[in-house]
């Protein structure tokens, strides 16, 4: 399978395997689908609050600009 954007699954089993420090074949032997399901859901809701976050603090950034 060729890794793209266009397939944000594989992309997200080569993250996954990076910052677990296996490779992907492990990750895909060794790892039940419960697990791998809540560890997407936990990178979904680790970037849902950077962006909120990153808006936070652009918001503010424009609200001083704007004195």
């Amino acid at each position: 399978q060729k890794i793209s954007k266009a397939n944000p699954d594989l992309v997200f089993q080569f993250r996954l395997a990076r910052d677990l420090r296996m490779t992907v074949g492990e990750l895909r032997t060794k790892m039940s689908s419960l697990e791998y399901s809540q560890w997407a859901t936990f990178y979904y809701v680790e970037q849902q609050e950077r962006d909120k976050q990153r808006a936070m603090a652009e918001a503010e950034a424009k609200k001083k600009k704007m004195r």
